[in-house]
């Protein structure tokens, strides 16, 4: 049974209620578009509506790239032991005066006091409206404008009591992130009432001012939130959002709003399994997606996308990290065919891209190069203090897949394929070029690489050869071959060289095997070094998932990725994170493991979910990971994150149709005993549009759709084939 179900949290297909109280933030229903996130929660008569905004940054700290960070620099430090040496270069210091690194703030929350006592609330996903109802029967309905940073709250015709709270005062007594919050030296918000209208204005050092109004029209309250340039005109900005929407009781942008919602779900996938934890995982992964990443005035999407906790600085900054995270947050809009939902993104890329090939020059002395720390602003400034995160290069990598995928799934044409797609494979691929080193023998070797936060920013924390650098570069490769053929460009020789002379994993003989002990070749993490603890970053498989610039079925990898998934297997999860279950999911679905592919997504749901959907960064009980109880190893600390509730979500899909190297695999990922699965409508490559049911282990019923002419090859699980099957665009194929 799953987690929140356990906790008086029921659901619907399309609704979703929670009990009452709720007495955290992320406990809460939540609202968002893109650019404003609602939590809605309390306890008794108090309703408590926590406000975030993922671009409201103080851009104060982080660290630029410097000459003193080249690769010849770097690569002499490790060689020479000189650990001193390369601490100083990338451990900056902050101090009270500047913060050391930037950080989202939380702006405020609002609290109404009822008349009456609630008795439970609800959400209706459909059409992105919250439903409050209190124990006398009266209902409040609270929704979100798909287009402006502008919250509805009606409560028919009576007006309440109501509270509008800075986060400054929420923050100032909280323990911990006290200290935190200080070194920032923020003034404190200035309080307004204009008529009717109140609210307040936060004003930052060295940024626009965040300015939060709250206004009652009959039994209507309206609360907006707005940028400025001082506190006085950010408060100005949202009163004239709150006062415009309500010139006619807000019906207009409440119409908008719910046309929209049609919109979405009118064309999102739709999924039915026996397993009531996987459709849930789907339904409410797709509304997150919507909600976290609208393109009408979304921004990019970070770690906690819109939904900021009032009281504290949120966990790392909320920031950009893209040595998964970024990626999970925002990879159901892929199967989704939401690919609008992903232009938030590219803009916020595209702004960097000076920034980036700066970083290129100055990292290994290339005008060509693109290069993307892993953990950034929403500037592209590089948080520090992690060297290895740093000089990650298969963040940049993964990003130009990202884009290449876009292509692929047909959300983009081929102007963006010319204009950023192929620059950003080669941009990243020349750093690599730069990176390597051609031996007597005439093999390339990367000769100082790092594994994803494998050993953390330890002086050890490197080797030559590590197999997530190789399968990224690899992945660059193989991209580039596709591109090359839809632009008619040359596919250049040095590329050629490299990609018959690059391994595309790090493989060491582990020997004879044992029960204890993995048989036969194994992927290292780089050279001579196998996993040798449980990690959440199951980097060194990056060449199964997500760049598959290995074939793990094919003769060549089979028995490899066999021995290697035993070592894997056997350290187990007792490190992993939220969002390595659904990774972890997606890699055995592509290994025939389907009872293992639906097991770590109900792992996921029942250890890292709390009774608000809300997914965890580190498990919520014992018994399955360290990082555990309500915080790290000694249960201190824990932080709400988009990525593994969203990478659960985009694992779903991966059990119905994912595709291989070119060929959809179909229901690769339920398993046996699932006598009846379907799905419609899930997006693959080649810009299909796909609809299945498997019966009694049989393909019973197959649609294909697509807007250009193609060949869709698919793996038909009856009799055990790849099958082609012609697709006129604009016509759907079917087969029964």
């Amino acid at each position: 049974m799953i987690h929140f179900l356990q906790q008086g949290c029921y659901m619907k297909a399309d609704e979703l209620t929670w009990g009452w109280p709720l007495l955290s933030c992320h406990e809460g229903i939540p609202l968002g578009n893109g650019r404003m996130g609602v939590l809605i929660w309390g306890k008794d008569r108090t309703l408590r509506l926590t406000l975030g905004r993922p671009d409201f940054w103080d851009h104060r700290g982080g660290m630029r790239w410097t000459s003193e960070m080249s690769f010849a620099r770097i690569r002499s430090l490790l060689e020479s032991k000189d650990e001193a040496g390369l601490r100083a270069i990338f451990e900056n210091g902050g101090g009270s005066a500047r913060p050391m690194r930037p950080s989202i703030l939380p702006v405020g929350r609002v609290e109404v006091t009822l008349p009456d006592v609630v008795d439970f609330a609800s959400l209706d996903m459909n059409r992105g409206v919250a439903t409050v109802r209190l124990q006398s029967g009266d209902a409040i309905h609270i929704e979100l404008s798909t287009a402006e940073p502008v919250l509805i709250l009606r409560a028919g015709k009576a007006s309440f009591p109501m509270a509008i709270i800075p986060s400054y005062q929420l923050c100032k007594p909280a323990e911990a992130f006290q200290g935190d919050w200080y070194k920032r030296d923020l003034p404190e918000p200035e309080s307004f009432e204009v008529e009717t209208v109140r609210g307040f204005g936060q004003a930052l050092p060295a940024d626009p001012a965040m300015g939060v109004a709250a206004y009652w029209s009959g039994g209507t309250l309206f609360i907006a939130s707005e940028r400025g340039d001082d506190a006085h005109s950010a408060f100005d900005g949202a009163s004239v959002l709150a006062l415009r929407a309500s010139r006619d009781g807000g019906e207009a942008m409440s119409n908008r709003s719910r046309a929209w919602w049609a919109q979405f779900w009118a064309t999102a996938p739709r999924i039915s399994t026996p397993n009531t934890i996987v459709n849930h995982l789907a339904r409410f992964g797709l509304y997150k997606l919507a909600a976290s990443t609208n393109p009408l005035n979304g921004v990019a999407c970070g770690l906690q996308g819109p939904w900021i906790e009032d009281d504290g600085l949120p966990a790392w900054a909320s920031d950009f990290h893209f040595n998964i995270n970024v990626q999970l947050c925002h990879a159901p809009a892929y199967p989704a065919g939401a690919g609008s939902h992903l232009r938030p993104l590219w803009d916020m890329l595209l702004a960097w891209e000076p920034q980036l090939r700066e970083n290129a020059r100055l990292f290994c002395g290339i005008g060509d190069g693109l290069m993307l720390p892993h953990a950034v602003d929403d500037r592209g400034t590089n948080m520090g203090g992690f060297w290895t995160g740093t000089v990650d290069h298969a963040c940049t990598a993964w990003v130009a897949k990202m884009m290449f995928d876009a292509w692929r799934y047909g959300f983009e044409d081929d102007a963006f394929l010319r204009d950023r797609v192929q620059p950003w494979l080669e941009g990243a691929l020349n750093v690599y070029r730069a990176m390597s080193e051609r031996r007597d023998d005439g093999s390339y070797v990367l000769p100082v690489t790092v594994s994803p936060e494998y050993r953390g920013s330890s002086f050890d924390a490197w080797g030559e050869n590590a197999s997530a650098q190789l399968a990224a570069c690899h992945a660059l490769l193989d991209a580039l071959e596709v591109t090359c053929a839809a632009l008619n460009l040359p596919y250049r020789s040095e590329w050629t060289e490299i990609r018959n002379h690059l391994p595309r994993a790090c493989v060491e003989s582990r020997g004879a095997g044992g029960w204890n002990h993995p048989a036969g070749d194994t992927i290292l993490l780089w050279k001579n070094t196998p996993l040798e603890e449980s990690h959440r970053h199951h980097s060194h498989l990056f060449g199964i998932y997500p760049f598959e610039s290995i074939d793990p079925q094919s003769e060549v990898w089979r028995k490899v990725v066999d021995s290697t998934l035993r070592a894997w297997v056997l350290k187990g999860p007792g490190w992993w994170a939220g969002w390595s279950f659904g990774w972890a999911s997606q890699i055995h679905a592509r290994n025939g493991n389907a009872v293992a592919a639906v097991m770590m997504l109900e792992h996921f749901a029942c250890y890292f979910v709390n009774k608000g959907h809300a997914g965890f960064h580190n498990a919520l009980h014992r018994g399955l990971s360290i990082l555990s109880s309500s915080g790290g190893s000694d249960g201190s600390w824990n932080a709400m994150q988009l990525d593994g509730g969203q990478g659960a979500c985009a694992a779903v899909f991966d059990l119905l149709a994912h595709d291989r190297r070119g060929v959809t695999v179909l229901f690769a990922g339920c398993p046996s005993g699932w006598d009846a699965v379907s799905f419609d409508d899930i997006t693959l490559p080649g810009g299909f549009r796909v609809s299945a049911t498997r019966a009694a282990g049989k393909l019973t019923r197959l649609l294909v759709r697509a807007e250009r002419d193609g060949v869709f090859r698919y793996h038909d699980p009856g009799p055990n084939e790849v099958r082609n099957l012609s697709v006129v665009g604009g016509m759907v194929t079917q087969i029964i």
